[in-house]
């Protein structure tokens, strides 16, 4: 009986220490609307996707003009898929839609010149 005891005990503690543990990661997620500039620290699982720390950093909530479906993201500079995987220390950008094309504003300068 005490063996019993004693299997079932060491049982539930192999379960409990036979679980893996989730490796987390460091990143930022950052926003600059004409107006102002925010930037979340977050730590995520490491296979977090842009869109899934956009999400959890809650800048949508900040800034209700931003809609999931139209996003463009980037990491450091370099526009990405919203599925790909985050790594440690990665900065997410979120972009904002340009008003005007950068060429066509070049015209309409040097058409007033």
């Amino acid at each position: 009986m005490a063996n019993d005891t004693q299997d079932k005990a060491s049982q539930c503690q192999s379960d409990v220490t036979s679980e893996t543990p989730v490796e987390t990661i460091k990143v930022d997620v950052v926003y600059a609307s004409q107006d102002r500039q925010l930037r979340r620290e977050l730590v995520v699982d490491q296979s977090t996707t842009v869109l899934a720390a956009v999400r959890k950093s809650g800048l949508l909530n900040d800034f209700p003009e931003l809609e999931v479906d139209t996003l463009k993201l980037g990491i450091y500079g370099k526009v990405v898929p919203a599925d790909t995987q985050l790594q440690n220390n990665d900065r997410v950008e979120i972009y904002r839609q340009l008003k005007i094309d950068a060429k066509q504003a070049r015209r309409q300068r040097a058409k007033k010149h």
